[in-house]
Parts: C-alpha cells; sequence; structure tokens
C-alpha cells in the first residue's frame, strides 16, 4: 500500500514537472489538475492506510499543496502598469484635535490667573492654533472677559476650530449690546472654518 501511495505522488510529482515547462497561462490550469489528483489520491488511496502511515502522507500532501500555491502566486502574471497621474495637491486635511480635559481646565486656570488682556488673549489664540474646541467650552473662556470687545477678539480666535458649529448661535447670548451681536453674526457668517 505505501508504494502505491508513493507511486501515486511521483506520478504526479513528475507529471508536474514534464508539462511545468509549458507556456505560463497554461501553469494555473495544470496546476488545478494535480490539485485534483491529489485531493483524489487523499481520499481514495490514504483512507486506507493505518494512522501513522496517513499522517505522514497528509504532511507529506500539504507540503505538496504549499509549494503549489506558492507556484501559482509566482507564476501569475504581473500586473498591467497603469499610467498613475500625479498626485493631487490636496489641502492639508486637518484632523480634529480636541483640547483634553485636563489641558483645558489648566489653561482656564492660566487665564484666571493672567491680569493683561493681550497675555490672555495670547494664550487662547496659541491653545486654538493646537486644538479644537466646542460652542460651550468657548463660553466659558469668554465668561472670564468683562467686555463684549474683548470677548469678540477671543471667539474671532477661536471660531474657526469649533467643532459643533450648529450651536454658534449660543454665543449671541454672551455679548451685551447689539452692535456686539451684529459683529458676531458677520463673524460667524465670514469665518472660513469646516463643518465638522
Amino acid at each position: 500500500m505505501k508504494i502505491v501511495v508513493l507511486l501515486c505522488v511521483l506520478a504526479v510529482f513528475f507529471n508536474f514537472t514534464a508539462f511545468s515547462q509549458s507556456r505560463n497561462n497554461d501553469i494555473q490550469g495544470k496546476i488545478a489538475e494535480i490539485k485534483q489528483l491529489l485531493w483524489q489520491l487523499e481520499h481514495s488511496y490514504l483512507n486506507k492506510l493505518d494512522h501513522r502511515q496517513r499522517q505522514k502522507a497528509n504532511e507529506l500532501l500539504d507540503r505538496i499543496n504549499r509549494k503549489l500555491d506558492a507556484l501559482v502566486e509566482s507564476k501569475k502574471p504581473p500586473r498591467k502598469e497603469e499610467r498613475k497621474e500625479p498626485p493631487r495637491k490636496e489641502k492639508h486635511k486637518e484632523q480634529i484635535r480636541m483640547i483634553p480635559p485636563n489641558e483645558f481646565s489648566g489653561m482656564m486656570k492660566k487665564l484666571k490667573g493672567t491680569v493683561n488682556r493681550d497675555d490672555k488673549l495670547f494664550i487662547i489664540s496659541q491653545n486654538a492654533k493646537v486644538y479644537h474646541f466646542t460652542i460651550e467650552q468657548l463660553i466659558k473662556i469668554i465668561r472670564i472677559f468683562p467686555f463684549d470687545k474683548e470677548r469678540l477678539e477671543a471667539i474671532h480666535s477661536v471660531l474657526p476650530k469649533i467643532t459643533d458649529t450648529q450651536n454658534e448661535y449660543k454665543l449671541l447670548d454672551h455679548v451685551k449690546f447689539q452692535s456686539s451681536k451684529n459683529k458676531l453674526k458677520e463673524m460667524i457668517k465670514n469665518t472660513p472654518r469646516k463643518r465638522y
């Protein structure tokens, strides 16, 4: 019985080497035929072997199948070279980087401890270069300032980095005078920013 199995495996191997000389596109068809023969060998003859012989034969068949798979991969025709257009220069896609809670609370402490309004506005603008904010966070920031003019300057720094633009109307409740409300409406209307 061992001899029959070995002869079948050798026959398959020699058949493979004999027609492996043929054209590349024909190889895949021949490999499929070999796999079919190996399957028949496994189900017709290997089941008649004892457990130990069957295990060795299965290992051999697995090795042959892996080599056949590797051969199929290596013989695949190369992909046609597609003419690639030069990459389009896209505008830098900005990722949303929300200010972490500990950073926000640290910034708020710094703002409350700073006396000079220009220094406060500087702290806000520097953080707005790095982080995104929500309207609620912006409202907390502008409450530090007593006057509408300073509040509008702070809003102007942060407005392009607001993620929940649908809530911008809430800012109107935090400026006192109608002239400030009108300036804020214009600012909201004209500030270039992405809708997140």
